[in-house]
């Protein structure tokens, strides 16, 4: 006899009651036979398959419970980088103010405890939710071109100073075939590499210098190295330097403090690039970083006669006369962020809901529009698509606004500029970024707007 093969039924699933009082799950299974001299004749089997049910059931089950802990995860990181960030807007924004507002140098002194108080633990909160991010697999990197050399100036300048305060020098160099050319990657976090390496060899260095080279010879990669004349490590601490929250002996971590966990951030960060970190003790005395990331050339080349230093280009002029309204529900962040604004030459109109700016806001009466996002009542994202609508409605242009929040984790950036604000500005306050947030409404429709960080050097001390 022989079978056709062609499946009647396939994988009936059928619960069935045992004599023993189980029940099992059977799958049945349906094939046509046929033969020349015999009449169409069916073959029946049945499997039984409740082991692999119930397995699949189990796997389903803890997929299920894995995505929701995933969730949870994110937002708890969420909700703490909001819940943390807003106190610290209340000392860091307040300071600012205040420092502006002295003149006394020792009143200006205690304002400076403050300050770099409130930004050590601003830091200690990045590291620990980047650290979460990672770990819960939610860190993303972007990738667009970026000036390699402005980069290196720019973290250069915020750590030349705390390195002059200890009598150090800091060096940076960048040579190789392509130090003009742009490079392909995320910004932001070699920015973090970089602060991470820089920071601890200026905190473990007394005395002599922190050096960093940047080899830029390969089209695909980057070798960046910190080396610095400090303290150095023993062989036991660098082999687990990289774990989480590990010092130094404790001798060590007392007096120079700590969470321990930025060169195991800066380890997780060269793996997503694709990349690695070693160390290793420097010629003489103190300890040499080495990062390889791959981080390719972009397609744009910088030109040698448009190539100039960070140092070179001028400051942003002042605002021209604007007036703003700002919706805040926070009361100690309504003064501060008025206060600033007052300090950059604003008109501002202060409110403290989304439902007031509904009542007040008139197109064409403001430059721009200032949003907290976690308002109750109307949130800033929904006032924002309130006054989209109005506009559209009388025919006006759509309104210029921008968010203030203390959702700043990366995925709540993108979503808000996807939502149709022109900028965000992150909690704690900064006078600087909430000038740019500004000057971005003022020139969104300015055709030929120089892109960011369009400039280089050659292979020179920065």
């Amino acid at each position: 006899m022989a079978m056709a093969g062609q499946m009647v039924k396939q994988d009936v699933r059928l619960s069935v009651l045992w004599p023993d009082g189980t029940r099992r799950i059977l799958s049945l299974n349906l094939a046509r036979l046929s033969a020349p001299d015999t009449d169409l004749a069916v073959l029946c089997s049945m499997t039984d398959v409740t082991d692999a049910v119930e397995a699949e059931d189990r796997l389903r089950a803890a997929m299920t419970a894995a995505e929701a802990a995933s969730r949870a995860k994110s937002d708890f990181l969420a909700a703490m980088s909001h819940e943390m960030r807003t106190p610290l807007n209340g000392v860091l924004g307040m300071v600012e103010v205040l420092d502006r507002r002295l003149e006394d140098p020792a009143q200006s002194a205690l304002l400076q405890v403050i300050r770099e108080s409130g930004e050590h633990l601003l830091t200690v909160i990045n590291d620990i939710l980047d650290l979460a991010k990672i770990e819960a697999g939610h860190l993303v990197l972007a990738e667009a071109p970026f000036d390699l050399a402005d980069v290196l100036l720019r973290v250069a300048a915020i750590h030349r100073l705390n390195a002059g305060k200890k009598g150090l020098r800091l060096v940076t160099m960048i040579a190789g075939e392509h130090q003009q050319a742009l490079r392909l990657g995320d910004e932001q976090r070699l920015i973090q590499i970089l602060h991470n390496l820089i920071g601890n060899a200026i905190k473990f260095t007394d005395t002599g210098e922190v050096r960093v080279d940047v080899d830029a010879s390969r089209p695909d990669r980057l070798l960046i190295s910190v080396a610095d004349t400090g303290i150095g490590m023993s062989k036991a601490d660098m082999a687990r330097a990289f774990e989480d929250f590990t010092q130094l002996q404790s001798g060590v971590s007392r007096s120079y403090g700590g969470t321990g966990l930025g060169l195991g951030i800066v380890r997780r960060l060269a793996n997503l690039m694709a990349g690695s970190v070693a160390l290793a003790p420097a010629p003489g005395r103190g300890l040499l970083a080495t990062v390889d990331l791959a981080i390719p050339v972009a397609d744009a080349v910088i030109s040698p006669q448009t190539a100039a230093s960070s140092a070179d280009l001028p400051s942003p002029p002042d605002l021209p006369p604007m007036t703003v309204l700002a919706a805040e529900d926070n009361a100690s962040n309504r003064i501060i962020l008025s206060c600033m604004l007052q300090a950059l030459g604003v008109e501002v109109r202060m409110i403290g809901s989304g439902d007031e700016v509904l009542q007040v806001w008139t197109p064409g009466d403001y430059s721009a529009v200032l949003l907290d996002i976690s308002m109750p009542g109307l949130d800033g994202v929904a006032t924002l698509q309130a006054l989209r609508q109005r506009a559209a409605e009388v025919g006006a242009a759509e309104p210029r606004v921008i968010a203030v929040t203390a959702n700043a984790m990366t995925h709540q950036v993108r979503e808000y500029l996807e939502q149709g604000f022109v900028d965000v500005v992150a909690k704690p306050l900064r006078m600087e970024r909430l000038s740019e947030a500004l000057r971005t409404c003022l020139d969104r429709d300015t055709p030929g707007s120089a892109p960011k960080n369009a400039t280089g050097v050659g292979a020179q001390s920065l």
